[in-house]
């Protein structure tokens, strides 16, 4: 069971990443709907796992041994947690080096077993006797039952539709996202906008939510850990992650980047090139998608523009129609038809204008062939006899 908790306080978190220095075994811990204690104690690996198992309800899957330092632990921190009752959500950040103001506490953690244990062990026993679904590689739920959880429908087709979930939610969440569209970086459009996705639906009070990341890891070795692009990626996964905390009962595992690297380095390989297939199928002429299903979920229906059609085996394509209003015509394209075709009348145009030039050309030649013919012969006679006088 979990312990009684007296007071409740949600944690106002600045994701404000900086760059500092912390070494290889410090693993941070926040606990987004508890108040910080003025001492931020650090524990071993199995005394957290032991506390996180307690805040999930299953800590009579787990002991500790006889000179664990647990029953002070919880001590301290049983009068800070919150007594409101949220489903939980567990998120591991790999390559938060500071990524909210302060710790909930830290985790003495130089093998990595801490955080490792959190991200498979931790989830595993919450399973046991439920049931567990992949939501997307980086979302697993474990709920009662397979269709309990409101999150499965939610997140369904979700790579089909995470190229035009991006450009909508970029497009309709600027206090949020506000800086990140310079950040081109594949892990991280797809991790944010899966939180962004997450905070859309409605929190399910039967659903645990465990969830892993690295695209911040990403950033930073692309742009630099004191970069303004680092900062910005921190600022704004924090920003998601305090939003989510009026919903669920948030805890985040931040794991600075210098620390077990070689695991999260084959994750990131691997994702990345899956999530190259993922947006090479909505690129320009690569355009497909392995069903109908697939492709109007991730075109929204061609944008209500056109329709999907079987543009090869297996190869899902939308087929974009013009639209007239006002006596208007206006084409459209793009993968997924939303973009007006501005070279159609680009075409237009040129052609126009070619055939104004053409009409130009001919009358001026006309004109000039009428002025240099001969005169008939009276008027010829008439103008000369004129002239003579």
């Amino acid at each position: 069971m979990k312990f009684v908790v007296t007071v409740t306080a949600l944690l106002t978190a600045l994701g404000a990443c900086v760059a500092e220095h912390r070494s290889p075994g410090n693993v941070a811990v926040y606990e987004l709907n508890s108040r910080v204690s003025d001492r931020i104690p650090t524990v071993s690996g199995d005394d957290a796992l032991m506390y996180l198992a307690d805040k999930l309800d299953i800590s009579d899957q787990f002991s500790v041994g006889s000179d664990s330092s647990f029953g002070d632990f919880i001590s301290l921190k049983a009068p800070l947690r919150s007594k409101q009752e949220k489903p939980d959500m567990v998120v591991v950040i790999n390559g938060a080096n500071h990524l909210f103001d302060t710790p909930s506490f830290k985790v003495a953690d130089k093998d990595g077993h801490f955080h490792h244990s959190v991200a498979r062990h931790l989830f595993r026993k919450k399973s046991s006797g439920n049931s567990a679904q992949e939501l997307t590689s980086e979302i697993r739920v474990v709920s009662p039952t397979v269709k309990s959880s409101s999150l499965i429908d939610h997140f369904r087709l979700f790579d089909d539709r995470l190229v035009g979930l991006w450009q909508h939610y970029t497009g309709h969440r600027q206090e949020v996202l506000g800086g990140v569209t310079g950040i081109s970086d594949r892990l991280f459009v797809n991790e944010l906008s899966q939180l962004v996705h997450l905070d859309e639906a409605p929190a399910d009070n039967q659903t645990t939510v465990f969830m892993t990341l690295v695209s911040l890891s990403s950033v930073g070795r692309k742009a630099g850990f004191d970069s303004h692009s680092y900062s910005t990626a921190c600022r704004v996964v924090g920003d998601l992650l305090t939003s989510l905390a009026q919903k669920y009962d948030v805890v985040v595992v931040a794991v600075p980047e210098n620390h077990q690297q070689k695991s999260v380095d084959s994750h990131m390989q691997k994702r990345n090139l899956e999530l190259a297939t993922v947006f090479k199928r909505t690129s320009g002429s690569s355009s497909c998608f392995k069903s109908q299903e697939a492709c109007e979920a991730g075109t929204a229906k061609c944008s209500g523009h056109g329709k999907c059609i079987e543009a090869g085996k297996s190869c899902w394509s939308c087929g974009c129609e013009p639209t007239k209003k006002d006596g208007k015509t206006t084409v459209w394209a793009g993968f997924d038809c939303s973009k007006k075709d501005v070279s159609a009348q680009a075409h237009i145009l040129l052609w126009t204008g070619l055939a104004m030039i053409i009409t130009v050309v001919a009358g001026i030649k006309l004109l000039a062939g009428v002025g240099s013919e001969t005169l008939p012969g009276v008027l010829d006679a008439a103008t000369l006899k004129k002239t003579q006088q």
